[in-house]
């Protein structure tokens, strides 16, 4: 990158190096990707890429535009204009620079990439989503500690999930990462596992499910739990829900539906979902409480799964 066209700006206590504004029309959808610090412990060969991978899919079907940003977390005592030049900054710089060529040679989306140095990661996003009105934020992680340990360690995927001011997507990467050429169809996704239910998060991801079938031609198997003695109206509703899925994948060629009576919902999706390569989900509707006491269907799916599992979460309106 060349540094004499290279532009800084602080906001609060963040600084961007890269353009001085991401450029996009204001009624073009957009999705931000930051490639969290945080993770950096536990990101293994090829999560960036795969990350990558998913969110360009759903902007192109969007005819959107994709925000990259590589966030560098210092400690608060030192003074970020400090640290312009060094190493690490140089890196997270050259790591956009070779993502965004990689990405972008065949693509038919806008793609834009910058660094944020910052000292919060949470109080950074929340300035990007502020600065510009967001469709979505799509984040990716190997966490593989329960949601209550999430929430005490004040986890940055944790709190988006809970207050983002638009959609979410989490990726958690299957066990066994693999690397595949940006903007190409992946040849992994062969089968996808879409669990539906009467909510606006599953309807997300709905449509999701069908970005990524038609990207890549997998086969796509609707599911749908419920309890071994229901009744026959909550058996018609049911039915309903899954029909309504199926009729928003019209259009993709491979689709089969299940309607599955069974006391344990999270483990018949996890026994299943280890014959897909992603599972996709909405998140759940329960209270943050509750959830923090007994554990979410979508939490227990996600620590409980081998392959890659999506949660979707739909903007509050």
């Amino acid at each position: 990158m060349d540094s004499e066209k290279e532009t800084t700006q602080n906001i609060d206590q963040a600084i961007y190096i890269g353009d001085e504004e991401f450029d996009v029309p204001d009624d073009q959808y957009n999705l931000l990707v930051p490639i969290l610090d945080t993770n950096l412990k536990t990101r293994e060969e090829g999560d960036i890429e795969r990350l990558l991978q998913t969110a360009h899919t759903i902007t192109r079907a969007h005819d959107g535009v994709l925000y990259l940003v590589n966030i560098v977390l210092y400690p608060e005592q030192t003074p970020l204009s400090h640290v312009l030049n060094e190493e690490q900054v140089e890196e997270a710089r050259n790591n956009v620079t070779q993502l965004l060529a990689s990405v972008s040679e065949d693509s038919t989306i806008s793609i834009q990439g910058r660094v944020c140095l910052a000292h919060k990661e949470i109080r950074a996003i929340h300035q990007m989503l502020d600065q510009r009105e967001h469709d979505a934020i799509f984040l990716g992680t190997r966490n593989p500690v329960s949601q209550r340990r999430r929430l005490f360690q004040r986890d940055t995927v944790e709190q988006l999930l809970s207050n983002a001011p638009c959609d979410v997507f989490v990726e958690r990467f299957g066990r066994e990462p693999f690397v595949e050429e940006l903007g190409s169809p992946s040849e992994h996704v062969e089968r996808i596992l879409t669990a539906v239910a009467d909510s606006p998060h599953s309807e997300l991801a709905v449509e999701t499910t069908r970005a990524i079938a038609l990207e890549t031609g997998a086969r796509v198997d609707i599911f749908h739990g419920i309890p071994p003695d229901a009744s026959e109206e909550a058996v018609e509703a049911a039915k309903t829900i899954v029909d309504e899925a199926a009729a928003m994948l019209a259009d993709v060629s491979d689709v089969g539906t299940t309607l599955v009576r069974t006391e344990t919902v999270a483990e018949e999706l996890i026994t299943r979902s280890n014959n897909y390569d992603v599972t996709v989900l909405g998140a759940t509707r329960e209270n943050l409480l509750r959830q923090f006491i007994f554990g979410s269907l979508p939490e227990q799916v996600r620590l409980g799964a081998q392959n890659t599992v999506l949660l979707t979460k739909q903007k509050a309106t």
